[in-house]
């Protein structure tokens, strides 16, 4: 039970941060102000919300490296 819920959480964890380098990348985002219940609506924007954290998180720790990680300009 706890590993199904763990790698539920990772894959979730995974799908937002995608969502996040969608929006940086293209300009495209889910439109969550068109959710019409309040509380799905914020947890919609806390899920989004959290995977631009862990992009930031990522592209600090890559800039760490610069050996490792490059920028293609």
């Amino acid at each position: 039970m706890s590993a199904t819920l763990v790698r539920s959480a990772i894959n979730l964890a995974l799908v937002s941060t995608v969502f996040a380098g969608i929006r940086r990348s293209s300009g495209y985002t889910v439109a969550t102000d068109k959710i019409e219940t309040e509380g799905i609506r914020m947890a919609a924007d806390m899920y989004f919300d959290a995977g631009e954290w862990i992009m930031d998180r990522s592209v600090e720790q890559m800039a760490r490296y610069p050996t490792v990680f490059s920028r293609k300009h």
